[in-house]
């Protein structure tokens, strides 16, 4: 089976580029606004390959439907990573390089957790 290969729109690698350079110089507090449409996916699927090859990446999502698209995306770059959500503890492994998270299990779970 042959690898997919994605071409990315210019303005998506700008995208890209200036989100990595912003962390590069030390930004804490990034947004990405972008239409509907615009490949929003995709942008964070290939920012966070690129993050994962310095550390641990956490993708934050709030709704299921976002979830599975982000990890569809992350397989079309051939992206390694694992899933925390309810339900779906089998797709769950701390030694991956990003975790795709629904926000309401994370915050379930911490709740659970003494400090």
């Amino acid at each position: 089976m042959s690898k997919k290969v994605i071409v990315l729109r210019q303005y998506q690698e700008d995208i890209i580029e200036e989100t990595l350079a912003a962390i590069e110089f030390g930004s804490d507090n990034i947004v990405i606004d972008s239409p509907t449409g615009s490949g929003k996916s995709i942008i964070i699927a290939k920012t966070a390959q690129h993050l994962a090859l310095k550390g641990k990446v956490v993708i934050s999502i709030t709704i299921t439907a976002l979830l599975d698209q982000i990890a569809e995306h992350l397989d079309l770059v051939g992206q390694d990573y694992s899933i925390l959500k309810a339900g779906r503890e089998s797709e769950f492994d701390i030694t991956k390089q990003i975790q795709l998270v629904q926000a309401h299990t994370l915050h379930a779970r911490l709740a659970k957790t003494e400090v």
